[in-house]
């Protein structure tokens, strides 16, 4: 990493975090490089499952090293599975240049709650001159305020018929106490043979 602009000697916790060129490859050891495209370099979180949380927040420790947005971009972004990406943070007229971990939090809510998601952190594009250490993360965590279910009393669900053969439905008797219905088939061997997430419209 270069003298000005350096990586994190530690972890902020544990051994291991997500950071640009780590390996120290490339012209510019440790840092990310000139004339990256748009959109070229950049890291994808697996599918996060917030269906069933609200209120959600979305916090990391960060030791960022980045010039001006004028000549270099970094961002955070997020995708709904139902939706685009959408920028929730980049940096601005001003370089970045962490000397230590800071943590960083986003209300996500009106992206994230009740959905499932992808938390994307991008570098790009770069221009010609003078490079920084980009992205150093620790500690990414997505966390809300997990939805009720209510219990659903046996009678108020109908399933025919019963015994049955290829077909058969399940009636939710009084749907204005569902938030939501996550329904799960399985055969005698545990196997699954259906699952379907159903939203409140779907089913009402």
């Amino acid at each position: 990493s270069s003298d000005l602009n350096p990586d994190p000697a530690y972890a902020f916790s544990g051994t291991q975090i997500l950071g640009t060129d780590l390996s120290g490859l490339g012209q510019h050891p440790g840092d990310y490089e000139n004339n990256i495209g748009y959109d070229k370099e950049f890291a994808v979180s697996p599918m996060i499952d917030c269906r069933n949380y609200e209120n959600i927040l979305l916090s990391f420790q960060r030791q960022l090293g980045i010039d001006k947005y004028k000549f270099d971009k970094v961002s955070v972004d997020i995708k709904a599975d139902t939706g685009d990406w959408q920028t929730i943070w980049r940096n601005y007229n001003t370089v970045i240049s962490d000397t230590g971990w800071t943590k960083q939090s986003f209300d996500i809510a009106s992206f994230a709650d009740r959905k499932k998601i992808l938390i994307r952190f991008s570098l790009g594009p770069t221009d010609h001159a003078d490079q920084y250490c980009g992205w150093n993360i620790d500690d990414f965590m997505v966390s809300g305020t997990e939805i009720a279910i209510p219990e659903i009393p046996e009678n108020k669900i109908s399933i025919y018929p019963n015994p049955g053969n290829n077909y058969f439905y399940v009636e939710f008797l009084n749907t204005d106490i569902l938030n939501f219905a996550d329904v799960i088939v399985s055969d005698l061997s545990g196997k699954i043979v259906y699952q379907k997430y159903f939203t409140a419209e779907e089913i009402k």
